[in-house]
């Protein structure tokens, strides 16, 4: 769990649908490890509606909606046993006050910076096995501040051929 002196976004934005593209170059393949309701993970409500992403430690994580970076942790080394522990992550706010997560990324890759306005496709940093993690994968979420804590909330992902099916409780990464 990410913890914050603070309750981050705007209580309860409007909920609208909004086009999120993959949080990467589907060139490097679209393998869904975990998917909403997920058997490994993603059973809280900041993590219920969470993709994880298998692919190889590296590859560019890209912004899927443009934002302002609220947040990042780019300190984290290695892997750890404290579920919920994300390791290296950006955190992006959107306009309508919802948030995007990009976890697990590696070591010193971040290239973008708190309060640092972003455009959807921007370059973020790079797939990593930071955190809670048993693997390089990229874990992805939106959230929204219902006014005492953070939910995520189910997103339409966009790729080339479409919008992205995963199944739910998928295998974990």
């Amino acid at each position: 769990h990410l913890v914050f002196a603070c309750l981050l976004g705007q209580p309860q934005p409007a909920r609208q649908a909004f086009e999120y593209r993959l949080p990467f170059d589907p060139a490097a393949g679209v393998r869904v490890h975990q998917g909403a309701h997920g058997r490994a993970s993603h059973h809280d409500a900041q993590n219920r509606y969470a993709w994880d992403f298998a692919l190889a430690e590296g590859t560019p994580v890209l912004a899927a909606r443009a934002g302002r970076v609220m947040a990042t942790r780019s300190s984290a080394c290695c892997t750890t046993n404290v579920a919920g522990d994300g390791g290296n992550w950006v955190r992006i706010e959107h306009e309508d006050g919802s948030m995007a997560i990009y976890a697990h990324l590696q070591a010193d890759s971040l290239s973008v910076v708190p309060g640092q306005r972003i455009a959807q496709g921007q370059p973020l940093g790079r797939v990593g096995n930071t955190g809670y993690s048993r693997g390089a994968h990229l874990h992805f979420a939106v959230q929204i501040n219902t006014g005492l804590s953070l939910h995520s909330i189910p997103v339409q992902l966009n790729g080339p051929q479409g919008r992205l099916q995963a199944s739910s409780g998928s295998a974990g990464p």
